[in-house]
């Protein structure tokens, strides 16, 4: 399997968003309301608008309570065999090591503008969930949580979640690719060519030359549509 990683407003959706037009299968319906971890709590449709301004092309990521209540009760064995998952933060250490075969862990040189930009998007949660409603789950608990944070505490978060997230991959010695968020948009196309070359979509063997020169000339397509996906 490969995970993609890091602490929150990481580049990690625009990650997952390059895996997928490189042809790489995801971990459920990227395309699906699935993605709108805050659907229940959003009526009016007026979170989806915010989040749709924050990531227009999406947040590729499954519901929290998903993949730790389900997904994780069990071994992904084949069923994860060269898919992708977004597991972000403290969600990371949950994943047994057996599990990852590459982790993509995504970073941003400007710690402050990621904090920042957190930050923003906590705040537009916190204008949606009705925090003196019961039975909230998960959104219920993580809101009350952050409704006080200062800037400087969402920052000290991303921190820890980092500690947990390197303590984590090099501890277990599992296999990482990083990427920077800034480099991904300065220069996309050597970026997705690291990318690819970390994945080995090119290592494979072909029956015949005829097959080897289609699949060659179709991932060149899969490579421009993910570098033309940057922007």
């Amino acid at each position: 399997m490969i995970v993609v990683t890091g602490a929150g407003r990481c580049g990690s959706s625009m990650l997952m968003q390059t895996l997928y037009h490189l042809g790489v299968p995801l971990m459920g319906d990227p395309l699906g309301g699935e993605f709108n971890t805050l659907a229940p709590f959003d009526e009016t449709g007026k979170y989806a608008e915010q989040i749709r301004e924050k990531n227009k092309k999406g947040y590729w990521e499954l519901d929290n309570d998903y993949v730790i209540n389900t997904l994780l009760k069990k071994p992904f064995g084949k069923n994860g065999y060269g898919k992708a998952i977004k597991a972000l933060g403290a969600t990371l250490p949950l994943f047994s090591p057996k599990d990852i075969d590459l982790a993509i862990l995504c970073l941003r040189k400007d710690r402050n503008k990621q904090a920042q930009s957190m930050y923003e998007l906590m705040q537009a949660e916190l204008g949606i969930v009705d925090t003196s409603k019961k039975d909230l789950g998960w959104i219920g608990e993580k809101v009350n949580i952050f409704k006080d944070w200062s800037l400087e505490d969402v920052r000290r978060n991303q921190d820890h979640s980092l500690n947990m997230i390197t303590r984590k991959l090099s501890y277990e010695k599992i296999l990482t690719h990083i990427t920077f968020f800034e480099d991904m948009k300065k220069d996309p196309a050597k970026e997705v060519k690291r990318l690819v070359e970390a994945l080995k979509l090119s290592e494979r063997s072909f029956n015949t030359k005829e097959e080897e020169t289609y699949a060659r000339k179709y991932s060149k397509k899969k490579i421009k549509k993910a570098i033309e996906n940057i922007d």
